[in-house]
C-alpha cells in the first residue's frame, strides 16, 4: 500500500521505490539519507491517506475532529471518522519512526503551517468535513 502511494503521488520508478523503500524499512528506519522535504512529504502523504481512508461517515456525530502533529511538523485539524481516530493516531507513530524522529536531529525545520480554525465535523454526503 504504502509504495502503491508513494509511486502514484511522487511518480518515481517502481523499482526505486520497492529497493529505497526496503532498505530503509529493514536498515535503519529513518529518513534513510531522504532530503528533509522528501521525508515531510512522504511522511505527509502517508498521512493523509490515512486520514481520507477514515472519513466515512452516515451521521454527524460519525465525526469529529484531530489535530495532526507529527514529528516533521504540524498537519492541522482533520475530521475523521471517531472509530478511525486509532487508525490515524498509528499512522502519526509510524512516519514518526520511519521518516520523522530524527528529522530535528537532522537539521530539518518544523513545519508549521498556519492552519485555519475548524469548524465543527460533519457528516457532508458520507464524507466527515470541518470546513
Amino acid at each position: 500500500m504504502l509504495t502503491e502511494l508513494i509511486y502514484t503521488r511522487y511518480g518515481r520508478t517502481w523499482a526505486a521505490l520497492m529497493v529505497a523503500f526496503a532498505a530503509c524499512t529493514l536498515i535503519v528506519q529513518t529518513s534513510c539519507g531522504l532530503t528533509c522535504e522528501e521525508s515531510n512529504n512522504y511522511a505527509t502523504a502517508y498521512v493523509e491517506r490515512v486520514v481520507q481512508s477514515n472519513q466515512r461517515c452516515n451521521y454527524d456525530d460519525d465525526c469529529a475532529n484531530l489535530t495532526i502533529v507529527t514529528q516533521c511538523g504540524n498537519m492541522c485539524a482533520h475530521a475523521v471518522n471517531v472509530s478511525g481516530i486509532e487508525g490515524v493516531e498509528a499512522a502519526v507513530d509510524y512516519v514518526d519512526d520511519v521518516w520523522c524522529g530524527d528529522s530535528q536531529a537532522q537539521g530539518c525545520s518544523y513545519r508549521t503551517p498556519t492552519c485555519a480554525m475548524p469548524g465543527i465535523a460533519w457528516c457532508d454526503q458520507g464524507i466527515c468535513r470541518n470546513d
